[in-house]
């Protein structure tokens, strides 16, 4: 059985150690969606399934099941984010459950990302905060 992991947040930035774990872990299936909501939560995002956007990531297909050990650790599950599965579709492929860390705290203050693309979302926000002066 083929396990897969969809990231949208802090593991698609290139610099990132534990991308570089996941790289090591894994295969790179390609770019998808998923349906929900993301919010900036500050220094990170959170996702919840409600709503009927879609979130923008990369699938990566697990090869050794012991990320997943890190990757929970990393994301303080399951107090601050859980694992779970959600249908994922890519380009030319439909897979019927991908993992996903999902936020467990309250949204209410939080903004939601409209778009669905996190890093998007970081580079327009670098580019307003440039235009401040």
């Amino acid at each position: 059985m083929n396990d897969y992991l969809f990231i949208y947040g802090t593991l698609l930035w290139p610099a990132n150690a534990l991308r570089e774990e996941v790289q090591r872990c894994g295969s790179f299936i390609g770019s998808g969606t998923v349906q929900g909501s993301i919010y900036n939560l500050g220094e990170f995002p959170g996702y919840k399934t409600e709503g009927s956007g879609l979130v923008y990531g990369e699938v990566w297909q697990i090869d050794n099941g012991e990320i997943w050990k890190t990757l929970d650790r990393f994301e303080v599950a399951p107090n601050l984010y859980e694992r779970i599965k959600v249908p994922c579709q890519l380009e030319k492929l439909h897979l019927p459950a991908v993992n996903i860390y999902q936020y467990c705290g309250e949204i209410s203050k939080s903004i939601r990302i409209p778009h669905g693309d996190y890093m998007r979302f970081l580079r327009e926000s670098a580019s307003s905060d440039g235009d401040a002066v």
